[in-house]
Parts: C-alpha cells; sequence; structure tokens
C-alpha cells in the first residue's frame, strides 16, 4: 500500500488517514457486540471527531449508539465492517443504528 503525505497526515492512496499513533486497545480481540467510545474509534479509525461526524452524517461511516445524553458508543462490529470497505461503506447496509443528533 502507498503512503501519501497529505499537510503532514499520513494517507493511503485510498484517502483513508492513517492512524497517528499505535493502537494501545486490543481492539482485534473483542467481541462484534462490544461497544468502544470514541477514543477506540479515533485509533482504529484515524479519523477525528469533526471528519467522523461529517462521514457519518453522509451515511459513510457507523453511527455510534447513544446511551445517554453525553455517551456515544460504537459496536465493534459495526466499525469492523467500516474497516473492510471504507469507501464503499453505506449506512443500513451493515447497521441499523439511528445517527446521533448534534447540536
Amino acid at each position: 500500500m502507498v503512503e501519501a503525505q497529505n499537510g503532514g497526515r499520513q494517507e493511503t492512496e485510498s484517502g483513508i488517514p492513517r492512524p497517528r499513533r499505535p493502537i494501545t486497545t486490543p481492539f482485534a480481540q473483542l467481541p462484534d457486540d462490544a461497544l468502544v467510545d470514541k477514543r477506540v474509534v479515533r485509533d482504529v479509525t484515524g479519523l477525528g471527531d469533526t471528519e467522523r461526524y461529517e462521514r457519518i452524517r453522509k451515511g459513510m461511516h457507523p453511527a455510534p449508539i447513544l446511551l445517554g445524553p453525553r455517551c456515544a458508543r460504537w459496536k465493534v462490529g459495526d466499525l469492523r465492517d467500516w474497516l473492510a470497505n471504507p469507501l464503499n461503506w453505506r449506512a443500513g447496509a451493515a447497521s441499523d443504528h439511528a445517527h446521533p443528533k448534534r447540536g
């Protein structure tokens, strides 16, 4: 896989950002129904909050499950589906969860 520099941010040739720091979460060992917070999502996907929520809004990234007014978690299985094909993933194909309301 070829990497390119884009304003100091490493990206693969597909345009998906590389994680900026090593992943410390044992993501590969978690069951598909496990819930993870945004720090794990950021580590695994390399996407920051703004980019992630923009993609969620467009249906291009799994939406979180809202457990409370300030508590959002993502299903590991949904993230694995997205990671398998991030450029062609679309909401509804892998997850039935409602998009979070931002405001």
